[in-house]
């Protein structure tokens, strides 16, 4: 059983615009939106690979400045 302190959480750095003003960012507000899909039972199996949610088909992310940038775009 491991002991100590977990590590801080560190954001990625991502150099890119953002979405809304096109400032350049260095550390942005990454918003992932995907489509709704039907109830399914999904049972994972050991050993399955591991699919982010960027990844997934139909997947939209947008990279904004902060959540006021975000929530402008709404």
């Amino acid at each position: 059983m491991p002991r100590g302190r977990k590590k801080k959480y560190v954001r990625p750095r991502i150099e890119c615009d953002c979405d809304y003003c096109g400032k350049s960012l260095e550390y942005p507000y990454v918003h992932i939106s995907l489509p709704r899909t039907g109830y399914i039972v999904n049972i994972k199996q050991k050993g399955d690979d591991v699919v982010l949610n960027k990844q997934k088909p139909g997947a939209v992310v947008g990279h904004y400045c902060n959540t006021e940038c975000y929530r402008e775009t709404l």
